[in-house]
């Protein structure tokens, strides 16, 4: 989303930078980790999921891009850790969103009006099998 929002303010600010749109973006979903009501963290937990979606989509696309590009790039380029931290720093906001927002998945579901045991099943066994699916594709 960065790219989009930077080029959405660009015409009005054209010195905002990727750090500047990442800093306004963590401020604005800063407040939804401090919910306690179950009833307003209802749809924190499909939010944090929604954007590791866009982190593993975002890394498939761009392996996808470089190896069509490139076949020859990743045999004998490629490194499992980053060698500059700002990389890292870059993507932290997205992890950490959707960490913080995946601990409440349990209690999100259960406090749902009307939950049915076989619906909060439905929802955690479906919750498990995609974060297993991305652990074991992305490590």
């Amino acid at each position: 989303f960065t790219p989009f929002f930077q080029s959405f303010f660009s015409s009005s600010h054209p010195n905002m930078s990727g750090d500047t749109v990442l800093l306004i973006m963590i401020a604005l979903v800063s407040p939804f980790f401090l919910k306690h009501d179950l009833h307003s963290l209802r749809y924190n937990c499909y939010v944090g999921f929604f954007s590791i979606t866009i982190l593993a989509c975002a890394l498939v696309t761009r392996a996808v891009q470089t190896n069509l590009n490139h076949p020859d790039l990743f045999g004998n380029e490629a490194t499992f850790v980053t060698s500059d931290p700002y990389n890292a720093l870059y993507v932290f906001p997205i992890i950490s969103f959707s960490y913080i927002s995946q601990f409440n998945v349990i209690s999100v579901q259960s406090a749902l009006v009307n939950p049915t045991k076989e619906r909060t099943k439905t929802v955690m066994n479906s919750s498990i099998l995609i974060c297993f699916i991305l652990t074991f594709v992305f490590g």
